[in-house]
């Protein structure tokens, strides 16, 4: 037995002959194979490029991030070792508080007109 229907005019008796059978069968030619695969290709083609688009967006948020990273670094040492400096001199003044000293008000330079100042005997 076929899988078809089978159609007959409304109204029409034809003693059982089929006039024309729908079939389960469903039939491709050339040209449409050929149509569904450049679109199957173009497809596949976009969602590429899609995705390197998007690969090439995050490269770029990393690099930026990177060398955002390395500003940051190379700030952070400077700042440390601006740190280190200040606090030596004030290591410098509270020693010399503990000591008793007191600030230079004025400073006074000896003149030389020779060239020597002081000889090894």
């Amino acid at each position: 037995m076929s899988k078809g229907i089978n159609i007959t005019p409304i109204g029409v008796a034809n003693g059982g002959k089929r006039n024309s059978t729908l079939t389960d069968s469903f039939k491709i030619g050339p040209t449409s194979i050929k149509f569904v695969t450049v679109i199957i290709v173009a497809l596949v083609t976009l969602f590429y490029l899609a995705q390197v688009q998007l690969e090439g967006a995050k490269k770029l948020k990393v690099t930026e991030l990177t060398k955002k990273q390395e500003n940051l670094d190379e700030e952070n040492k400077r700042l440390e070792t601006e740190v280190v400096r200040l606090q030596s001199i004030q290591t410098i003044k509270k020693e010399a508080e503990s000591l008793d000293m007191v600030p230079v008000q004025q400073v006074n330079y000896l003149e030389t007109t020779a060239g020597t100042v002081a000889t090894q005997k």
